[in-house]
């Protein structure tokens, strides 16, 4: 059977803190990491996310990293309760045209370049895994 993040990624017990900070997390590609790895780290990133004492104000999404927010991401369900939180998901427009995809998002706010560089801009940090 497949590994599932949960297997090697512990969390912290006990609930989450989560007030909303002024940075921002980055996604350009689909994984944290390009191997079979990948997937089991990056749903473990996103589980994690939400327990957290410090919430992203933002999470950006773009280039590849739109396919994060689509119909069958392995990482749906951290983003849609993220975002219930008051975390901002925001999704790059052009890429999700270029793909073809617009019409299996299922998370977030479909952006342009201005609002997101001037997200990304008034962070007080951005992280990018």
């Amino acid at each position: 059977s497949k590994p599932v993040a949960e297997e090697y990624c512990e969390t912290s017990p006990g609930p989450a803190r989560g007030r909303i900070g002024a940075h921002a997390f980055v996604f350009k590609k689909a994984r944290v990491a390009d191997d079979e790895l990948g997937e089991i780290l990056t749903v473990g990133f996103f589980s994690t996310i939400g327990e957290l004492e410090l919430l992203p104000g933002k999470i950006i999404f773009y280039h590849e990293g739109v396919r994060l927010v689509l119909e069958g991401s392995p990482v749906l369900d951290h983003l849609m309760k993220l975002e219930s939180r008051g975390v901002v998901i925001m999704i790059c427009g052009t890429c999700v045209d270029h793909y073809k995809v617009k019409d299996r998002v299922r998370v977030g706010i479909v952006s342009n370049a201005y609002d997101i560089l001037t997200a990304m801009s008034e962070a007080h940090h951005l992280v990018s895994p």
